[in-house]
């Protein structure tokens, strides 16, 4: 089952949400338009567990690998 979130403005992910997600075998799918905003303790590997697809017009900041790893899901 696959969660979907929209956010007009600044959405924050944080460790504990993608958890959440990940144990329940659940991904979120993300459309954010404006900024998307990664707690400094969030994995590569907690995003490949937690999320689906991306859609994100605007910015991303957060740890660089984490970043790096949500950028390759943008669609």
């Amino acid at each position: 089952m696959n969660s979907q979130i929209f956010c007009l403005g600044i959405y924050h992910l944080n460790r504990a949400f993608l958890e959440k997600h990940a144990v329940a075998y659940n991904r979120v799918n993300l459309r954010v338009i404006g900024c998307l905003s990664l707690s400094s303790d969030v994995t590569p590997e907690l995003v490949q567990q937690s999320v689906g697809q991306i859609s994100l017009t605007g910015t991303m900041t957060g740890p660089t690998d984490a970043v790096t790893a949500l950028r390759a899901k943008i669609q």
